[in-house]
């Protein structure tokens, strides 16, 4: 696959993910749902788990966009116009807005505690198929935010590693 390919598919993965976990729950959510809980999972209890991860590493990542905006060092300063790094930035905000967004979306999820149930009939059940659909979309964009943020990490690794030329005055 040529390289541009890849970075487009990079560029969207948190919404690809978004979009494959969301039909696939769709499909199959209410039998996942209903194997876990014969297993005696406290299967509710995801949407507090999330919502601490959504919170901790949405914490994180603010708190990192502003050590790099903030251009304390004279790496970061080089840094700042390379092509790849503007795009990180952007990752960092996508992240972070994805992850606050899952953040304050959980809070009712945490509340009333919906799941994933089996449908009778789809034309009289429309509350049915509105809650499955509402927890189906959560998980999507659980999963958005889990690749959002593993497409920081993994770009930062990257960064850290890239031969900058030495910046002018060192010798």
């Amino acid at each position: 696959m040529p390289k541009h390919h890849l970075e487009r598919l990079e560029e969207r993965s948190p919404m690809i993910a978004a979009v494959i976990v969301t039909v696939l729950m769709v499909v199959w959510g209410s039998t996942l749902i209903e194997w876990a809980l014969s297993k005696g999972w406290a299967v509710e209890n995801i949407y507090s788990a999330i919502f601490g991860l959504s919170a901790i590493t949405s914490g994180a990542l603010l708190t990192f966009y502003v050590a790099i905006s903030a251009k304390p060092h004279p790496t970061l300063e080089r840094l700042q116009n390379h092509p790849k790094f503007l795009d990180y930035k952007r990752y960092v905000k996508s992240a972070l807005v994805i992850g606050i967004a899952l953040a304050i979306i959980t809070i009712p999820y945490m509340v009333i505690e919906p799941l994933i149930l089996p449908l009778g009939n789809l034309l009289e059940d429309y509350t049915g198929l509105l809650r499955n659909a509402a927890v189906a979309a959560w998980f999507g964009l659980s999963a958005a935010a889990l690749v959002a943020f593993g497409r920081v990490v993994s770009n930062f690794f990257l960064i850290m590693d890239m031969n900058l030329p030495p910046r002018r005055g060192a010798g």
